[in-house]
């Protein structure tokens, strides 16, 4: 043999010239679990837009602060405000 995987038998028998990778039809362990279930990426969806919405939040908070400290004549809130 010259090293590919070739059957004794003729490809009308149903035998492959190469062997085809990855797991059988229907096989019952590629079933998904843990982190790519669609219940674990649909909580990380909702805790990123979550979070998303908790930033929009801080900078509408930050940014009013700015504003009535500017017309206070105040110190300006955006120096300790982290750039995003």
């Amino acid at each position: 043999m010259n090293g590919n995987r070739v059957l004794d038998r003729p490809l009308s028998q149903g035998a492959r010239s190469k062997p085809k990778g990855g797991a059988p039809r229907g096989n019952r362990n590629a079933l998904k679990s843990g982190r790519h279930t669609a219940a674990a990426i649909a909580r990380r969806r909702a805790l990123a837009a979550q979070i998303a919405e908790f930033r929009r939040h801080v900078r509408l908070v930050l940014d009013l602060a700015e504003e009535r400290s500017a017309r206070r004549g105040g110190h300006s809130v955006a120096q300790s405000r982290p750039r995003s």
